[in-house]
């Protein structure tokens, strides 16, 4: 995986590539707690993912809560197609946004 955080129109956008799993889960929380600690729109870009296991989904469900308890929503930009297979797959579509198609 790799995470990189940038300024996009005045807010910071990380953006993921790569497989992400529970090897990167340190890596990804400490990337999302800044990114949601450096803006008033954190935004974590996706369209790079090729894989991604529960952990992770449960680590961004869990960044969806901390952006909310300081009164900021995390967006989710660019799904791809691994993200939202394995977001339905786990039956957490409906916690990001996606459409289930079953």
């Amino acid at each position: 995986m790799a995470c990189r955080l940038s300024n996009v129109d005045g807010n910071q956008v990380l953006k993921l590539t790569g497989a992400v799993g529970i090897a990167e889960g340190e890596e990804l929380k400490e990337a999302l707690l800044r990114l949601i600690e450096s803006t008033e729109n954190p935004t974590v870009a996706m369209d790079g993912v090729t894989e991604v296991d529960v952990c992770t989904l449960q680590l961004l469900v869990a960044a969806q809560k901390s952006a909310a308890n300081a009164g900021k929503s995390l967006n989710l930009a660019d799904i791809s197609e691994p993200f939202q297979q394995a977001a339905e797959l786990a039956g957490m579509a409906d916690l990001f946004g996606l459409k289930d198609e079953e």
